[in-house]
């Protein structure tokens, strides 16, 4: 029998000049402000993600939202795991976060593996967008405070599917 293969393979190192803490805080804490459009639906108003094990990361609607993903995997100021099907349909994703303290600041070795039956034209949109997000967007936030995200002009706040 052959070895299923992930439908999407991606693993990436990233240099964030700032504390492990301080870029845990970015990712977790503050999605909206790194993750958001071409991203999410063209229905998205805002993004949430409850910081905790079995928390959802969600996206929001003005009458509704969608669950992206939900936490699978958590370490304090280490490692953030979250598995959901982050638009793919019939396919599941596991996306990793790995936190370490490197000369320059923090380490982030970040992995996005995924299988079932998802649209190669969506495929490759998402191998091309993993770098966009975690190399450019979340590096931004915690290194300078540039908000790039769906909530751009909004300081983080809790929000509420209800």
């Amino acid at each position: 029998m052959e070895p299923i293969r992930p439908t999407i393979d991606i693993a990436q190192d990233i240099e964030i000049a700032g504390t492990p803490a301080a870029v845990f805080a970015a990712l977790t804490k503050d999605i909206g402000g790194w993750w958001g459009h071409p991203f999410v639906t063209a229905r998205a108003v805002s993004l949430a993600l409850d910081p905790r094990l079995g928390g959802l990361f969600t996206e929001q609607w003005e009458n509704g939202g969608h669950v992206i993903a939900s936490v699978t995997r958590w370490a304090q100021d280490e490692h953030l795991e979250l598995t959901g099907s982050f638009h793919m349909g019939v396919g599941v994703g596991v996306a990793a976060f790995d936190l370490a303290e490197s000369g320059a600041g923090t380490l982030v070795r970040f992995s996005f593996r995924a299988i079932g039956v998802v649209d190669p034209e969506m495929a490759g949109a998402i191998s091309r967008g993993w770098p966009e997000l975690v190399g450019t967007r979340l590096k931004g936030l915690a290194q300078t405070g540039t908000r790039l995200g769906i909530d751009p002009d909004e300081p983080p706040r809790v929000r509420s599917m209800q």
